[in-house]
């Protein structure tokens, strides 16, 4: 198996990075410290909007480039936090599919009342309307079969991203990964115009700017495997 034709963007703020010695490919540091003390390949960026806003910049900013590569790999400056055996298996998996790398996988389901749940809690959060209902349980731990209750804030924001972003939620289920580190196959970037990607990245430059709004990253991380696996040519 050929891994060289693989990327690690590694978003970085003062971990240590001897780790990355062991890898085999390319490699994109974003350091967001004052200090940077190895030979990597790297970009000094500013410190907000924590991994998502560093990988969305990458995917902007390399683009053009990616067609050059199988996979692209997203990473924070210390991956063992998400994923205690990250070098055995990115060592061990092939380098053209879509892999969750992380030991900790959140299932999480929308309603079928996609948009009236949405329109329903919005409106009684504009008008300061208290609201009791019981949505539904949406997200549990995958690790230990604890419920976990997500914020009905929370939820249709991540509606509302997708909905901007064209990407269907209505009764579906899925995965997503905490830490937000994963290997794409390249064709699941190229798949959307840079222009889509942009969007994304001037909507999280905006939110991040607003520090009582900094909740995009958040969203984000809960639906990245709904942006990675969204097909604009099949809907």
């Amino acid at each position: 198996m050929n891994q060289n034709n693989r990327i690690f963007v590694i978003a970085r703020y003062k971990e240590n990075l001897d780790w990355v010695y062991n890898l085999k490919g390319n490699i994109a540091v974003y350091n967001k410290s004052e200090t940077f003390e190895y030979n990597f390949p790297r970009h000094d960026v500013e410190n907000f909007g924590r991994e998502t806003e560093t990988f969305i910049r990458f995917i902007v900013q390399y683009y053009n480039q990616l067609d050059n590569y199988d996979s692209v790999v997203f990473l924070q400056g210390n991956p063992f936090d998400h994923c205690e055996n990250f070098l055995e298996k990115i060592n061990s998996i092939d380098q053209k599919s879509f892999e969750y790398l992380s030991d900790k996988l959140a299932t999480t389901t929308f309603p079928n009342e996609d948009y009236f749940i949405l329109h329903l809690s919005t409106m009684c959060r504009l008008f300061n309307i208290e609201h009791d209902w019981n949505i539904q349980k949406f997200s549990k731990s995958e690790n230990d079969g604890n419920v976990k209750i997500s914020s009905i804030r929370h939820l249709e924001n991540c509606m509302a991203l997708c909905y901007s972003l064209g990407i269907p939620t209505e009764g579906k289920q899925y995965q997503w990964s905490s830490g937000c580190q994963y290997q794409v196959p390249v064709k699941m970037i190229k798949n959307k115009p840079l222009q889509w990607w942009l969007n994304i990245h001037n909507m999280h430059t905006f939110f991040s700017s607003a520090k009582k709004l900094d909740f995009y990253s958040y969203v984000l991380e809960t639906i990245w495997p709904l942006i990675f696996n969204y097909d604009p040519s099949k809907r």
